[in-house]
């Protein structure tokens, strides 16, 4: 007989609670997203949980009916990510143990599949047929992938800034892409045309992501019994550590472990110290996902820390990037920085002496491995010894690519030209680059003489060509 379960909503602000209405998802007091009490007996719960490690390829599914629909959905692949122990790091660090979760296995690399999957089956089972998301990146793309599985039409308003990467797997997924100034104009506009025009609509704090994400804590079981003193994320809106903290909060209730302290690492925007080089590239380009305008649920996120169940602490860029190095010289995990932010947050305490060299802690990572070679190059820039070994493989092997031929013709035509400039005009010619991977190109051109700086007008980088660069250039017009 399959399980009747009754599900309430409740504010973990104020104590709020409500019946589970599609148009109640918000606390009416504290006006933050309402979570889910599941009505079942510890025996029921537990029985779903040790069900769920014997069908884990349903994903997220697999812990239905801990999951606020009327009947399990569609999966990409997503949850039930690696664990791995990181012993090498754990001894450079000086901790008695330290395990990562690595949620960038997931489908699109991150850990907001499993709320996407969550969040877009409930508006497929409540009848909708068309998404509104708005979202900085990654959470839309997550949705339109969602969408694209369920053969559901979803419209995707994200911020002028948004990478082209993340435009791309969006367009592929068959979203179509509205572009607004920021997030918080997107929020509203996703709003206004949901209720309008019949959209689901569909935002990175809403009640069933914040139940789809929770599903790493269920996961991360045996390793709570086993005994963890700290638990490790990055907050940005502050949806995951909300969802974190409400999954040990449950779990609580349900059985008896040491309950971990939560350390909420933060990334900080200001004093970031990037070379002047790079400046033309705003101030946040390589952490876009943790770097929210509008951090809708970061309030239920901090009671974590007021209630004494965690701690707060900010990271710099310069700090995450060299421990993106760390990790990829220690443990061989080639992440994109905006996954380590929650290591380099720890590092930062351990050093600081809040956090005791000897804890046990596991940490979730996010993030895709990276393979854009700026991001790529800096993280090379911690490390001198790798960036000798860099210039010495272009000096024997010196080439130039078909980018960097066409950024010179660029520069040679306009005779002086900014980056932003040099990439609009490539991407006219057909060249789709992102703009971190333009800057990349003209810092190497810049590096092997061809192109110099003549100028700045702003933050603008004035760029043109050297005699040997014309030089260059000339031979590949013969």
């Amino acid at each position: 007989m399959e399980m009747q379960v009754r599900y309430s909503l409740y504010c973990l602000l104020c104590g709020y609670e409500s019946e589970l209405f599609y148009d109640e998802l918000y606390c009416p007091r504290c006006r933050v997203p309402l979570v889910v009490r599941y009505s079942m007996s510890r025996e029921e719960y537990l029985n779903v949980l040790s069900l769920a490690k014997t069908r884990r390829e349903l994903g997220v599914w697999s812990f239905y009916p801990l999951l606020p629909t009327s009947k399990a959905g569609i999966t990409l692949g997503e949850g039930w990510t690696p664990q791995l122990v990181f012993e090498r790091l754990a001894r450079v660090l000086g901790l008695r143990s330290l395990i990562v979760k690595n949620e960038s296995t997931n489908p699109t690399g991150t850990f907001v599949d499993r709320g996407a999957a969550v969040d877009v089956w409930h508006a497929y089972l409540k009848g909708f047929k068309r998404i509104a998301v708005a979202a900085l990146g990654d959470f839309a793309v997550s949705i339109s992938s969602y969408g694209a599985r369920l053969g559901m039409e979803v419209l995707a308003l994200v911020p002028r800034d948004v990478t082209r990467g993340t435009l791309y797997k969006m367009l592929l997924s068959g979203a179509r892409v509205d572009i607004v100034d920021d997030y918080g104009k997107a929020l509203d506009r996703a709003r206004k045309i949901a209720t309008m025009h019949n959209f689901y609509f569909s935002h990175t704090s809403s009640t069933m992501v914040i139940e789809g994400y929770r599903t790493i804590v269920f996961e991360m079981l045996t390793k709570l019994i086993n005994g963890i003193d700290y638990i490790v994320l990055p907050i940005g809106e502050g949806v995951l550590a909300t969802a974190i903290y409400k999954g040990i909060q449950e779990l609580s209730e349900k059985m008896t472990f040491d309950i971990p302290k939560l350390v909420l690492v933060r990334l900080s925007t200001s004093g970031l110290g990037r070379p002047k080089e790079w400046s033309e590239l705003g101030d946040v380009e390589l952490f876009r996902d943790v770097v929210v305008e509008v951090p809708t649920a970061l309030s239920m996120a901090m009671q974590a820390v007021e209630r004494g169940h965690g701690m707060l602490t900010t990271v710099d860029e310069r700090t995450v990037l060299r421990v993106a190095h760390t990790v990829a010289r220690n443990e061989g995990l080639v992440l994109d920085p905006i996954g380590v932010v929650s290591l380099a947050g720890l590092e930062k305490l351990i050093d600081e002496g809040v956090i005791d060299r000897g804890s046990r802690v596991l940490a979730i990572v996010s993030g895709s491995p990276s393979k854009d070679p700026f991001t790529l190059y800096r993280v090379m820039e911690c490390d001198s010894e790798i960036l000798k070994k860099l210039r010495k493989i272009e000096e024997e092997q010196p080439r130039l690519s078909a980018i960097d031929v066409e950024i010179l013709r660029i520069v040679a035509e306009e005779r002086t030209i900014h980056s932003y400039a040099i990439w609009k005009k490539l991407n006219d010619r057909g060249y789709s680059l992102a703009l971190s991977t333009v800057i990349y190109h003209i810092k190497k051109l810049e590096e092997k003489g061809l192109i110099r700086i003549v100028g700045r007008h702003d933050r603008r980088i004035i760029y043109a060509l050297t005699e040997e660069g014309m030089s260059i250039l000339k031979k590949f017009s013969e």
